[in-house]
């Protein structure tokens, strides 16, 4: 097994744009975004209040089995258009992609092999040719199959193996992946947790579309790592990596430190947990967690303190119910962030509102969805009206829903005189 630090230069984030998730529900006042900026001396404008139970469902024919979900623009129209992986009949590991035109999604006629584990989806411009690419990884191995964009919705398939050695009686196990320039170089890399072996594992992109032929361990994990994500923990402009460890019942973090790469254990979970997403919470500059844990119907939240260290806080955010795949953004536009889940048993989207002190003592906005069971979601601004809108994939149900934000429904929206 090969071991080795990455190259010695600074690491930055170039994350291919996945969040998850809705909208929130108070009156607020409309964050004004850049190409829209109020004339000196002006006002904010005031728009009407965002009610997530109001929202505009689209119902489209997908896939069963859903596990991953990208919003990006294929096809080069200035709209964000959406891929899916899941099962298709008999048939896993497929990938569906729905092109946007201006709020009208048209499924692609055939869906695309992609691997009958895959178990992972990511976007990026893999071969700086200006077109969005994807990568898909598979559950049951370290292999991935590379999807080049030609930029009109259409993409050129190729598969990729690493020559890896894993130990005896230790095989290939992971969830998702990432892909992010790991070392500055501005060429992006794969990264997954693998499960079994208790690793991050390190892919080095080529910038033509390829990668390395041997992986890299960037570092040891807790035991069962599970979905990773990537953020700048530690406020240093270089890119970190968080991943749950749901048999060890704690977090690893990876800290990206000039050339070299720290781990912290995050632990004291009270259970353990299979769904994390990180944010800033309480508007103090740092990052914070939340997780969802298993058995639990509240969230976690941990908060982060001087940029590498985590404490639980004094409250938990109420579910009443068991919701999974946590993420945190501002979905109101009020500058706090929210944070919102799916749950396959409640068929439905909750979303907790940040009041003035937080995210305490707030209870969840549940907005019901027909016929699908969700286990995941995505959130992108699809309409380019400044709202973030959701999309949510089936488990057992063959559906995918958008949810358009509320200023998407207002035939007239307030203008600047």
């Amino acid at each position: 097994m090969r071991r080795s630090q990455l190259p010695e230069v600074p690491l930055t984030l170039i994350l291919a744009g996945l969040a998850l998730l809705s909208a929130g529900a108070v009156g607020i006042v409309r964050a004004q975004s850049s190409d829209s900026n109020p004339p000196p001396g002006t006002d904010p404008i005031e728009v009407e209040p965002i009610d997530p139970t109001s929202m505009e469902q689209v119902f489209l024919d997908g896939l069963t089995r859903i596990n991953g979900i990208v919003a990006a623009d294929f096809d080069s129209d200035g709209y964000r258009d959406l891929a899916i992986i899941g099962t298709e009949g008999d048939a896993s590991g497929r990938l569906a992609i729905f092109l946007n035109h201006q709020n009208r999604f048209d499924r692609q006629n055939r869906t695309i092999a992609v691997g009958t584990s895959a178990s992972g989806l990511a976007a990026s411009d893999l071969n700086h040719d200006g077109h969005i690419d994807l990568v898909v990884s598979q559950h049951d191995a370290l292999s991935f199959v590379i999807l080049l964009g030609l930029g009109t919705g259409s993409f050129d398939r190729s598969e990729f193996a690493p020559d890896f050695d894993f130990a005896d009686g230790v095989n290939p196990h992971s969830h998702n992946l990432v892909v992010v320039d790991t070392n500055g170089d501005g060429i992006d890399d794969i990264v997954s947790a693998q499960s079994e072996s208790n690793q991050i594992v390190v892919v080095s992109g080529r910038g033509d579309g390829s990668f390395a032929p041997e992986p890299l361990v960037m570092t040891a994990t807790g035991n069962h790592p599970y979905r990773i994500t990537a953020a700048d923990v530690d406020g240093n402009g270089q890119v970190d990596f968080i991943t749950p460890n749901v048999l060890s019942g704690d977090i690893t973090i990876c800290l990206a430190n000039k050339t070299k790469f720290e781990t912290i254990t995050v632990r004291g979970l009270e259970r353990r947990v299979s769904g994390i997403a990180e944010g800033d919470l309480n508007g103090d500059g740092q990052l914070d967690l939340v997780t969802s844990e298993d058995g639990s119907l509240s969230f976690g939240i941990l908060l982060g303190r001087d940029g590498s260290r985590f404490e639980r806080a004094e409250y938990d955010v109420h579910a009443g119910a068991a919701f999974q795949s946590p993420v945190i953004a501002d979905f109101n536009l009020d500058g706090k962030n929210d944070v919102a889940a799916v749950s396959m048993r409640e068929s439905a989207v909750g979303i907790w509102v940040a009041s003035e002190s937080g995210l305490a003592n707030v209870d969840p906005t549940l907005v019901k969805l027909e016929g699908i069971d969700p286990q995941i979601c995505a959130t992108s601004d699809l309409d380019n009206d400044g709202y973030p809108d959701l999309v949510a994939g089936g488990w057992n149900d063959a559906r995918v829903v958008i949810l358009l934000s509320s200023r998407s429904q207002h035939s007239q929206h307030p203008q600047r005189p």
